[in-house]
């Protein structure tokens, strides 16, 4: 860890020389007000209620807040006055108050989200697309999406949900949708903020960012340091929090704020650290109820170590009616993760013990768990994995846009290509331990080494759409071209392969304004999700079709918003793939499955409104609800433990029937408080029907805040997040049950200077 706490600190000093008396900018997509409008001197705030910046696959367009709502689509964007009313840190908590996304927990903290959208598994956030500023962040979006590595959400100011045909632009995940996280633009005046807070379970954060830009050159820095003791307590003592930082500079060169047509160049540099001691071990069910943040002494090694470094380079021409942007990126990501992993001579598995911890076959295997007897003989031996992976990523893209009219019909004319490679190195490897007096002792045993693979992809994807809009109809038509090389290598048994995916993707989305403010919305695309390499000739690319339809009520100047939106997600085939997070055997990491035909449905609503009271005060009033459900059309039975044995109209696991989220404050000008209450119905842990088989237990979380300002660069708050201290079981997977975020209390304080 030493070494890497070393190069990111070189990194990080070679990143802040030469950026010393220079401006410094985002890359389009952070929102740069100059791109907005063309009244760039007005400041920041203003500009914000003035208009919005949408982003479509890396391309900036000058719309109405209102426009892409009527482009036909369900889009959905919490902006930063909404990210800033609860100062969460957890994305877990933001995600889930959009409907049409589902969060499974996994650590409490949110270090390793686990997403789905509109019916998509959410294991590690595999099937969607999730972006920074436009470019993927995933370690490799198409050899290992496993989402490992997510942004810090505190130097994020907006989050972008995109689903249904809206999809299309994005790729390589189709089927449910894209996440955008939007960073910090680099401020038109010189401005800075510094964030300090702290609370329970020793949980702390350190957040400063300072920046601005001049005629021709601006400049941004933002730094994020968050660490907590964690909640968990492992028996015999020790740590069970984590400690991650994140330091992001942006630079920029632009031949000027108001030129008819306008040069723009780029740069952004983002290094993360993170140590964690998190484990995949959980609790048996009486003992969760008994405690459910207690940790097992055989869970005492474990730890998660990574750094990331990624770069950004960008170039933009932009004019009165089109645009054009050329990006380059590199990313790599290392991780190392520690954790104990099976019994060593390979007899009952970890899942099974804890499922049921009382036949004589399992008690002394569950007592050892437990630390409360001493290991003795190989079958009673612990074996701990160090889980190795190297990633690494690049790419270049190039997207524009034109804008014009044909007659009585407005047209919005987009394109992009991106060329991309990504790469995974696996190393895994274990070692035998035994239990002894409560301990971890290791065993003079050669270490076994389970994992010796090289993946990669390179990937040439295309897209082109069209809006078009004229007596108050829009129609949105969108084409994607993948192509896909991989190649896997198994070093330890020496094999080897290629394959290639080439597909075309279709959708439409449609909007109808019936009256001002009142339409009605349609759409269907074509969802796919590519498989990672070294797959059986068998295993077929996750294929489906999502049709969408509903109406949607909008009022900018009463700040009013109703929506009800039906989907479809119809899979033609949907695939499992087998990690140890699911609890899979060793054997069968990575391996996927073919699932089949299955029929995801629900219904997303939304209602909102901001009533302005007297003397300058609002309030705030926001409630989404999520419907879903699912069905197998075909019986089979599956290597992955989610699946198992499957029959006709089972349901889907970890997506709930039901979810809500509801939001209301109220504020004035130098205070304000929010409360904010978050429902999620029980999950199955495994594909099935009916009352049968395991599932989590109902969420309920209440969190609130309040902030003064005493003076104008002074800001004072206190948040809390599950106020009610709820602990249900959030997930069995891998081994036993695991809880949700804790109650926790923190306050802090702003200056802005």
């Amino acid at each position: 860890m030493n070494r890497q706490f070393t190069l990111l600190g070189t990194f990080l000093l070679i990143s802040l020389l030469p950026m010393t008396g220079q401006g410094q900018t985002p890359p389009e997509t952070s929102g740069e007000s100059e791109e907005k409008k063309e009244t760039d001197e007005v400041p920041q705030e203003l500009e914000k209620e003035k208009d919005s910046t949408i982003i479509l696959d890396k391309v900036i367009i000058k719309e109405a807040q209102q426009q892409p709502k009527k482009m036909g689509g369900s889009t959905h964007v919490l902006g930063e006055e909404l990210l800033e009313a609860f100062e969460y840190d957890n994305p877990d908590s933001v995600l889930r108050q959009i409907p049409g996304v589902y969060v499974r927990s996994e650590d409490g903290f949110g270090l390793r989200p686990n997403i789905g959208l509109r019916g998509g598994n959410s294991e590690r956030s595999k099937k969607v697309s999730l972006m920074e500023d436009g470019i993927l962040f995933a370690p490799a979006p198409y050899s290992a999406p496993a989402a490992y590595y997510f942004p810090m959400l505190q130097r994020i100011q907006s989050v972008e949900v995109t689903k249904g045909p809206g999809s299309i632009m994005y790729g390589p995940n189709t089927i449910g949708g894209a996440i955008n996280l939007v960073t910090r633009p680099i401020p038109e005046f010189m401005n800075g903020t510094v964030d300090l807070s702290y609370g329970l379970y020793n949980s702390s954060k350190v957040h400063s960012h300072y920046g601005g830009a001049g005629e021709h050159a601006g400049f941004l820095v933002e730094g994020v340091w968050v660490r907590s003791s964690g909640f968990k307590e492992l028996d015999g003592g020790g740590d069970t929090g984590f400690n991650k930082g994140e330091l992001m500079i942006k630079g920029m060169l632009r031949n000027g704020r108001s030129k008819e047509v306008r040069h723009r160049g780029d740069i952004k540099l983002t290094g993360t650290i993170e140590q964690s001691n998190e484990t995949y071990l959980g609790l048996s069910d009486t003992d969760f109820a008994d405690n459910p943040y207690r940790r097992y002494r055989a869970s005492q090694l474990d730890q998660m170590d990574n750094y990331r470094l990624s770069g950004v380079l960008g170039y933009s021409l932009l004019t009165q009616n089109k645009r054009l942007d050329i990006r380059a990126y590199h990313a790599t990501f290392q991780r190392e993760w520690n954790k104990v992993s099976a019994f060593a001579a390979g007899g009952s598995s970890l899942a099974s013990v804890l499922a049921d911890p009382t036949t004589p076959g399992h008690a002394p295997l569950y007592d050892i768990l437990r630390g409360e007897t001493d290991s003795s003989g190989p079958a009673e031996s612990l074996m701990v994995g160090l889980n190795a992976r190297s990633f690494s990523v690049q790419g270049g893209e190039v997207t524009g846009v034109l804008e014009g009219n044909w007659g009585p019909i407005a047209n919005a004319f987009r394109l992009g290509t991106r060329v991309h490679h990504d790469r995974i190195d696996r190393d895994h490897s274990g070692k035998a331990y035994d239990m002894f007096e409560g301990n971890l002792e290791e065993l003079n045993l050669e270490k076994e080494i389970s994992a010796d693979t090289r993946a990669s992809s390179l990937a040439v994807s295309s897209y082109l759409s069209t809006e078009l809009s004229g007596w108050g109809l829009s129609l949105v038509p969108g084409i994607r071209h993948e192509f896909i090389s991989q190649s896997f290598k198994d070093h330890l048994t020496g094999k080897e392969g290629d394959n290639e995916t080439q597909v075309i993707l279709l959708g439409l989305g449609s909007h109808y304004e019936v009256v001002e403010g009142f339409g009605v919305l349609a759409g269907v695309h074509q969802g796919f999700s590519p498989t990672a390499p070294g797959q059986a000739n068998s295993v077929q690319s996750e294929r489906s079709v999502n049709y969408e339809g509903g109406i949607r009520y909008e009022r900018e100047a009463s700040g009013s918003t109703v929506e009800a939106i039906g989907f479809l997600n119809q899979y033609t085939n949907m695939v499992a793939q087998c990690s140890l997070s699911v609890g899979c055997s060793v054997e069968d990491l990575d391996k996927e499955y073919n699932a089949g035909e299955v029929d995801v449905f629900g219904l997303e609503t939304l209602v909102a409104h901001r009533f302005d009271i007297p003397n300058g005060m609002f309030m705030p009033l926001r409630a989404t609800y999520t419907w879903t459900n699912s069905s197998f059309k075909s019986a089979f039975i599956s290597g992955n433990p989610q699946l198992g044995e499957v029959s006709v109209g089972d349901e889907l696991p970890y997506i709930p029937a039901h979810q809500v989220s509801s939001h209301f404050g109220l504020a004035g000008l130098t205070w304000g408080v929010d409360i904010g209450v978050v429902y999620v119905s029980p999950m199955r842990e495994q594909a099935g029907q009916g009352e049968d088989g395991d599932k989590t237990e109902d969420i309920v979380h209440l969190d609130a805040s309040g902030r003064y300002s005493p003076l104008d660069w002074l800001e004072l708050y206190l948040k809390g997040e599950n106020l009610t201290g709820q602990a249900p079981i959030a997930s069995r997977r891998p081994y036993g049950a695991r809880p949700g975020k804790p109650l926790l209390i923190m306050g802090g304080a702003k200056m802005f200077f």
